[in-house]
């Protein structure tokens, strides 16, 4: 479906257009399907996207991404990423009791968004909730500017640093705990796509809608961008070019046309098994065991990052557009992966690259966890 604040669900075609390589796509092609090119394009994703993972949607599989990386990392580095154990997630009990005293609520809503559930749990901020759904560099600046002094201590860059990564952590612990959840059978957890009404009087309605209408709407969305030649990644990245305004007025109309104002994906979690025990925990005090559990961990994340911009070797990263447009060498072929980010920088870019001057000064950690601290006001 396409396009969520913080996800994408992109067809095999789209999947490989962004993340292919070039014997990829000429695969694809000819074969309409990945084949052995199928785990190396994943990890390639992998290293721009938190998530990445293959989703039944209808009779086809889907490629759902989600938790866009501020910085490309290394392809070996991933198995840092992909483990969900305990060292991964330090405050998965308080999080676990969280969402159970939230689930004994009984006027909560059955469905939501891992995003709208972590705010309603009170562990993402209204400001970090709200900055994190600005995608574009112009929704940013107008947001930042709009803020009071307190958030813009420590800088325009290093804010939107913290927001980027850590609203896609909390996110990301979410559903991971969700699905442990599932695991052990105390809760029911699914995928569904909700739809918005208006009542009589112009509030919001979500309610999930069935799969049969789920299919019939994604066709139809699919045939619109065909029509109008954009992809999901176009509707969430260029919101002001003329061909996505034309179809998101062709996607409305049609949505208006079933008495909806929207659809987008969301998860149905329901509780299973009752712990009368869980309505004696305090919930303000896991609320800020959580926050100070997240800073400790993000800080440690933070300065690993500081540490491996001095000591791990940096990744050349070949310019393929001019490769293939002027010819030459690729910068792979002429510099070697020797240097650190420490060794092989110029002044120019440090010049121009603030998370790289507060790395190259040893203040990226400490102000990275200023920020945040602000922003979560833990």
């Amino acid at each position: 479906m396409t396009n969520c604040n913080d996800e994408l669900i992109l067809t095999g075609a789209e999947f490989v257009e962004m993340f292919g390589t070039d014997k990829c796509k000429e695969y694809f092609a000819k074969y309409n399907k990945l084949g052995g090119h199928k785990d190396a394009t994943i990890t390639t994703a992998k290293q721009k996207w938190n998530i990445v993972e293959v989703v039944k949607i209808g009779k086809g599989n889907r490629y759902r991404i989600a938790g866009e990386r501020s910085e490309e990392i290394h392809r070996k580095q991933l198995q840092n990423y992909s483990n969900c154990g305990q060292d991964q997630l330090p405050y998965k009990e308080i999080l676990q009791n969280l969402i159970l005293i939230y689930l004994n609520n009984p006027s909560r809503k059955p469905s939501t968004t891992y995003r709208v559930l972590a705010r309603d749990l009170e562990i993402m901020s209204d400001i970090l909730f709200f900055a994190s759904e600005r995608i574009t560099i112009e929704e940013q600046k107008a947001y930042y500017i709009n803020l009071d002094a307190k958030y813009k201590q420590h800088g325009h860059v290093m804010f939107w640093d913290a927001v980027n990564k850590e609203s896609q952590r909390i996110r990301k612990h979410v559903e991971s705990v969700l699905k442990d959840m599932k695991e052990k059978g105390i809760i029911r957890h699914m995928d569904v796509v909700n739809a918005v009404s208006l009542d009589k009087y112009g509030r919001e309605i979500h309610n999930p809608i069935n799969v049969i209408e789920v299919g019939k709407i994604d066709k139809m969305l699919r045939s619109l961008r065909e029509a109008y030649e954009v992809t999901t990644t176009d509707i969430r990245y260029k919101p002001k070019s003329a061909s996505v305004i034309a179809y998101k007025e062709d996607e409305y109309k049609y949505l208006q046309s079933l008495g909806y104002e929207y659809v987008y994906d969301a998860v149905y979690i329901d509780l299973i098994a009752t712990d009368k025990e869980i309505q004696n925990y305090m919930k303000d005090s896991l609320v800020i065991d959580f926050k100070k559990e997240h800073l400790a961990f993000a800080y440690q994340k933070a300065l690993a990052r500081e540490n491996s911009f001095f000591n791990d070797v940096a990744r050349v990263k070949d310019n393929h557009k001019l490769y293939k447009i002027l010819g030459g060498k690729k910068k792979s072929e002429v510099f070697k992966e020797t240097f650190t980010a420490y060794d092989s920088i110029d002044m120019d870019e440090l010049v121009n690259d603030e998370i790289k001057q507060e790395k190259f000064g040893k203040t990226y950690a400490t102000n990275y966890e200023e920020s945040l601290k602000t922003i979560q006001d833990v």
